[in-house]
């Protein structure tokens, strides 16, 4: 190492010519030559370091720019220690190495600085750091166990962890090297230990339930967070597919004895396995049609005897509009009294006839007793069965005229009156109402037996109708559609206190779809 003060014309003649070779490599004098212009610029706008200057020394015939550079940093009487600060903030270390000698190399900041050891799962970001300094300038390699990791040779490691081999400890190599290449100092870092956490495999994506046509192809599917160490196994009712192995399971010609019920196992290298849903695949059969589709909607949110309710009206208003884009002609009637209700419904009743489509829907207070009542608006605070209408009785209306297809929603509470305060109605003798069932029927109740349903004032709609409405215009079997709803509201209700539990009855032979076209229109 040079005395700092020692002027440039007195470095030894090796030490010059290394000097004038280093700078010339890759344009380092260039770097040297912006630096005075800029600092000269602030400094000393007089200076006559300037781009013309720079332009003299690359075309100077005599000698190269570095050896020009340097003569004129001489005859500026610059001396060895300011050399070495623009060399230094120019971060050409190779050549400061060269005037200024080594200084030894020290890591200033450990990976494991936190004294932690780093458990992460898949799919996380193994993130760590080491700095060091001297010069030459230390070069950082990274390490996992002993193998050099590929292009990691930043003084920050961060990696995704993809896969459970990466598993185990890393640490950074720091070297001194010269410019020729050869190492001075070689020091490593302390180690930073990793493990992964065992996890199943995360599935993104379900194969979807389908009903596929005689002879067509049918691709089943699944996805699951990126793992290169995944491997997959289909099975058909809880059977093996031998060689069926990808995420993809493709169907050929599909046959009657194709459908049942698929799944796909994946598997990871931690030996944990996830399940996917079933995936029921069943023929498709050619759509029903209906000759027309008619409905009576009825909400009854306005009591004079009882609480009022907040969402009947507006339940009815939407599946109005939802029954009117898949071909219904909907009648929906509002807050109506007894007679009102029956009035609607025998007329309703009337409209029936075979080939025909028909949807009620009752949303309001209710009660059961024996069966269900719809409980009209102007019913009195000591109210008998004879007050309200039974489900029983709407079926002896409806069922005798033998449509294609008869839905009857009950969005309401099935609960008993109390016997202390209405003991009348169990003296009651009541009236009854038979009717004869065909494979036409299908009955959905907003919940079970002894139960409330419940609605919310923030929500737009009651618990039931939420989940309806999102179900109602798919082009699905009605039972698969009410199964749907019942599933979708059990589960939006899981996690709270409310105990709706919603159930369908059905004796349908057919495949009905609300969606099925019309032969004509209702008039």
């Amino acid at each position: 190492m040079y005395d700092e003060d020692l002027p440039l014309e007195e470095l030894d003649y090796d030490v010059l010519s290394e000097l004038t070779k280093e700078l010339n490599k890759n344009f380092a004098w260039k770097t040297v030559a912006n630096y005075l212009v800029e600092e000269s610029s602030i400094k000393n706008p007089s200076s006559t370091f300037s781009k013309r200057w720079m332009y003299r020394l690359e075309t100077n015939s005599e000698a190269s720019p570095a050896q020009t550079l340097l003569l004129e940093l001489n005859n500026r009487l610059y001396r060895v220690g300011k050399l070495c600060h623009i060399l230094e903030d120019c971060e050409l270390y190779d050549a400061l190495y060269i005037l200024f000698g080594p200084v030894d190399l020290e890591i200033t900041e450990q990976p494991n600085a936190k004294q932690q050891s780093y458990k992460l799962a898949l799919n996380d970001t193994f993130k760590i750091v080491c700095k060091a300094r001297g010069i030459p300038v230390p070069k950082l390699q990274w390490r996992h166990g002993n193998i050099d990791l590929e292009n990691e040779t930043s003084s920050t490691l961060s990696i995704l962890i993809t896969n459970p081999d990466q598993e185990g400890e890393y640490r950074c190599r720091v070297e001194q090297r010269t410019s020729d290449g050869i190492c001075l100092r070689e020091k490593y870092s302390e180690y930073v230990s990793l493990s992964i956490k065992a996890m199943p495999p995360e599935i993104t994506e379900h194969p979807l339930p389908a009903e596929v046509k005689i002879g067509e192809d049918h691709t089943l599917s699944c996805q699951v967070k990126p793992d290169p160490s995944l491997k997959y196994q289909w099975y058909k009712d809880d059977k093996l597919l031998k060689g069926k192995t990808q995420n993809t399971l493709r169907l050929l010609n599909f046959q009657f004895e194709d459908t049942g019920r698929y799944r796909c196992e994946v598997s990871n290298g931690y030996g944990l396995a996830s399940l996917t849903a079933c995936s029921k695949l069943t023929v498709e059969h050619p759509p029903e049609k209906a000759l027309y589709k008619v409905a009576l909607l009825i909400g009854n949110r306005k009591y004079k005897s009882y609480k009022k309710l907040y969402k009947p009206v507006a339940d009815v208003e939407e599946i109005k509009k939802k029954l009117e884009t898949i071909g219904f002609y909907v009648t929906c009637l509002r807050n109506a009294s007894l007679a009102e209700m029956t009035e609607k419904i025998q007329k309703f009743s009337i409209s029936l006839k075979e080939g025909v489509y028909g949807f009620f829907m009752f949303a309001g207070h209710g009660f059961e007793l024996h069966e269900p009542f719809l409980m009209p608006t102007d019913i009195p605070k000591q109210y008998l069965r004879r007050h309200a209408i039974s489900r029983n009785q709407i079926l002896q209306w409806t069922l005798p005229r033998n449509p294609a297809l008869l839905v009857v929603v009950l969005d309401m509470c099935l609960t008993t009156p109390d016997k202390d305060s209405n003991e009348a109605i169990y003296d009651e003798i009541p009236e009854v109402f038979e009717y004869k069932c065909n494979d036409n029927l299908i009955e959905a109740y907003s919940t079970c037996t002894y139960r409330e349903s419940f609605e919310s004032k923030k929500a737009p709609f009651g618990n039931y109708v939420t989940e309806l409405t999102k179900h109602i215009t798919e082009k699905i079997p009605v039972k698969e559609l009410f199964d749907r709803v019942q599933s979708s509201v059990r589960q939006f209700n899981s996690g709270l206190t409310s105990d709706q539990m919603p159930m369908v009855k059905n004796v349908l032979s057919k495949r009905y779809c609300l969606t099925d076209q019309t032969i004509r229109r209702y008039r």
